[in-house]
């Protein structure tokens, strides 16, 4: 099931070294438990935040870094916007995706296969603006807990070449700012903590989509098919 293997690779992705933990039994499990098979892990680092690429036989993952600590988040980033080739954004996000977007065109250019970007927080931030990139590839974005990352001129690039899964905690205020841009992809309401407290973390999230969440995954096991390498369509609810 898609939504439930980004949300656990996105909790990996906290990790202080996410290369030496997918070599751990722990991570292992994550991929083995959906029979997925992996080629090749490239990490890519960078000071302000990772992304790591996964590949498999029939396809390749994203996932991006984000930030469990909502002020944090809050703190350090401008959101000013700002006018780019894929619309205007927010500048903080889209000068943070920028230090890692040349070597990620380096390496996703050259892939034919089914491309998965996801990310919880910054990382689905990130996420959102690497569809925008590479929206020629057609690939499926998954985020949790994403912040608004574009104006109307961005999200009319995306709407309508990007499948975007969102999940939304309806008590998370990162989901609800900042106020001048907007979402875009099919929003996924789910509702825990309050609006102060518990209501960001991708532990949070992780324990909704596992325990709460099962009427949306019917929808899913259509891209589950011929994309991983999976046995009998293990990829289910």
């Amino acid at each position: 099931m898609i939504s439930k293997l980004m949300i656990e690779l996105c909790r990996f992705s906290y990790s202080e070294d996410f290369e030496k933990c997918l070599l751990k039994k722990n991570i292992q499990n994550i991929f083995s438990k959906y029979n997925i098979i992996v080629n090749d892990i490239i990490c890519i680092k960078n000071i302000h935040t990772s992304a790591n690429i996964i590949k498999g036989i029939h396809f390749c993952i994203v996932v991006f870094k984000g930030t469990d600590d909502i002020f944090d988040m809050m703190a350090d980033i401008n959101f000013f916007p700002k006018r780019t080739p894929v619309g205007v954004v927010h500048r903080g996000f889209y000068n943070t995706f920028s230090k890692i977007y040349p070597i990620l065109k380096k390496h996703l250019d050259c892939i034919e296969n089914k491309i998965f970007l996801t990310g919880h927080s910054l990382g689905a931030a990130l996420a959102a603006l690497c569809s925008a990139h590479f929206k020629h590839k057609n690939p499926i974005l998954v985020t949790f807990g994403s912040p608004r990352v574009g104006a109307k001129s961005f999200t009319d690039y995306v709407s309508e070449d990007i499948l975007h899964i969102r999940w939304e905690n309806t008590n998370d205020v990162v989901c609800c700012s900042p106020l001048i841009f907007k979402h875009f992809g099919e929003k996924r309401n789910i509702s825990f903590g309050t609006f102060f407290n518990k209501n960001h973390g991708s532990k949070y999230y992780k324990n909704m989509i596992f325990t709460k969440c099962l009427d949306y995954y019917a929808n899913e096991n259509i891209i589950n098919k011929n994309i991983f390498n999976v046995k009998n369509n293990i990829l289910k609810p």
